[in-house]
């Protein structure tokens, strides 16, 4: 545990291997989902998360996540995620 540590500190520290490191994690993310789309009970799985995770959120982490906090939501976005 303490080589992780020390290890995301010297990330830190560096932004040139933090980046790096965060392109390695995207492209490892962009694998796992070719991997879950070619199953489709894996991918159906997936989107049944995905959408209960978008509908767990208040409107204020909402704002946060997808509107920075700055817009207003329209009626219609208010609906889905269930304010009205």
């Amino acid at each position: 545990m303490r080589s992780t540590s020390k290890n995301r500190i010297k990330l830190s520290e560096d932004p040139e291997k933090l980046e790096q490191y965060r392109q390695k994690q995207r492209e490892r993310e962009r694998q796992r989902l070719v991997e879950i789309r070619a199953n489709d009970a894996q991918w159906d799985e997936y989107k049944a998360k995905q959408r209960e995770w978008y509908h767990s959120l208040s409107y204020e982490d909402y704002l946060r996540i997808f509107k920075d906090g700055k817009s207003p939501l329209d009626e219609v976005t208010l609906r889905l995620i269930g304010i009205i």
